[in-house]
C-alpha cells in the first residue's frame, strides 16, 4: 500500500496525462472501432467515480455514504453486474454534449482531490475506520481511481 503522498502525485499525474490525451484527440475519436468514443470515456470514469467522491464525502462529514441513484447496489465488495451497469451509465449519459462530459468529468476529478487532501493519511489508511467500507481503506479507492483511469487511458495511447 502507498502513502497519502503517493496516491495524490499519482492522481495528479494521471489528471496531466488525461488533459494532453484531450487536447491532441477528437472527441469522436475511439480507440478501437468496439472501444468508447474519447467522450464517452470521460462520462463512464465521471459516472464511476460519483461512488468514490461519495464515499469520501461521507469520511469527511462523518456519516454515512449518500450513493448515486443507480438502479444497481455497488458496495466495497461487489460492484455488482459491470456490463449491465456499464449499459446503463451508457445509456443515461452518453446524450451529453461534449462541454458537460469534461466539464463534469474534470470537476468530479478536482473535487476528488480536494477531499482526499482534506482527510489526514491515518484515515485512508486505517480500513475500520468507515464500517461501510467493509474493511476497505479509503486509499483504495485512491488507487482504484487511478487505475481505472490508467486503463481506459491506455487504450488511446495504444491506438
Amino acid at each position: 500500500m502507498q502513502t497519502k503522498a503517493e496516491a495524490l502525485t499519482m492522481l495528479r499525474d494521471e489528471l496531466q496525462q488525461w488533459q494532453a490525451l484531450i487536447d491532441r484527440t477528437p472527441v469522436d475519436h475511439r480507440a478501437t472501432p468496439t472501444q468508447m468514443t474519447l467522450k464517452e470515456s470521460l462520462i463512464h470514469l465521471w459516472a464511476w467515480q460519483q461512488h468514490t467522491i461519495a464515499y469520501f464525502v461521507a469520511a469527511r462529514a462523518g456519516r454515512e455514504p449518500e450513493m448515486p441513484p443507480w438502479p444497481v447496489v455497488i458496495t466495497p465488495d461487489d460492484e455488482g453486474d459491470v456490463d449491465a451497469t456499464n449499459a446503463w451509465i451508457a445509456q443515461t449519459y452518453y446524450d451529453k454534449s461534449w462541454a458537460a462530459a469534461h466539464h463534469d468529468w474534470q470537476t468530479g476529478f478536482q473535487t476528488l482531490l480536494t477531499l482526499a487532501e482534506a482527510l489526514p493519511e491515518a484515515d485512508l489508511l486505517d480500513g475500520a475506520k468507515y464500517p461501510w467500507r467493509g474493511g476497505w481503506p479509503l486509499l483504495a479507492s485512491l488507487e482504484g481511481t487511478y487505475e481505472h483511469h490508467h486503463e481506459h487511458r491506455d487504450l488511446f495511447a495504444s491506438a
